[in-house]
C-alpha cells in the first residue's frame, strides 16, 4: 500500500510495515487511538511516566517508593492514607508551567485528525494532547 497512507505513510514509521486493515480503519473512521502517559516523557513536556509520578511522591513526601509489581493507583492511595495530599502534588507536578506539548502530541493530533472520525482514549492527566488537538482542528 505504498503511497496509499495519507499521513500514516513516513511518519516514525520508516522500515516499518503497517497492516492494510490499520490503514483502512484509519481512513474509515473507526480507529481507536490509546495514548498513554509515556507520550509526555520527551522534552519539552518532561514528565514522569505514572510509576514515575508515584515514586517522585512517595521520595518527596519521605515515604516508602511503590514495590515491584504493586498496584499504582493503590500506592497512590496508600501515600494519602499517610497523609500526603495526592491530588495537590499531582497538579503541581503535572502542571509544571516549563512542561509544553512534543512532537508525540503533535503525531498523534495530526494522525487522529486525518480522520474522518477521531478518536483517541489517553491516561494522560497533562493537557498536552488536548492543547495540540485544539490548535490543530482550530487551523483546519
Amino acid at each position: 500500500m505504498e503511497g496509499q497512507f495519507g499521513i500514516l505513510d513516513g511518519m516514525f514509521l520508516e522500515g516499518v510495515e503497517i497492516p492494510d486493515r490499520l490503514v483502512s480503519e484509519h481512513n474509515e473512521g473507526s480507529l481507536l487511538l490509546f495514548v498513554g502517559a509515556g507520550a509526555s516523557v520527551d522534552e519539552p513536556s518532561g514528565l514522569p511516566t505514572f510509576y514515575g509520578l508515584t515514586k517522585q511522591l512517595a521520595e518527596d513526601s519521605h515515604k516508602q517508593p511503590p514495590r515491584e509489581g504493586e498496584a499504582l493507583d493503590k500506592a497512590l492511595g496508600s501515600l494519602s492514607k499517610r497523609g500526603v495530599d495526592v491530588h495537590y502534588k499531582v497538579r503541581e507536578i503535572i502542571g509544571n508551567p516549563a512542561s509544553k506539548p512534543n512532537e508525540m502530541h503533535r503525531a498523534v493530533a495530526d494522525l487522529a485528525l486525518a480522520s474522518p472520525n477521531p478518536k483517541i482514549i489517553t491516561t494522560n492527566y497533562d493537557r498536552h494532547l488536548s492543547t495540540c488537538l485544539v490548535c490543530k482542528f482550530r487551523s483546519h
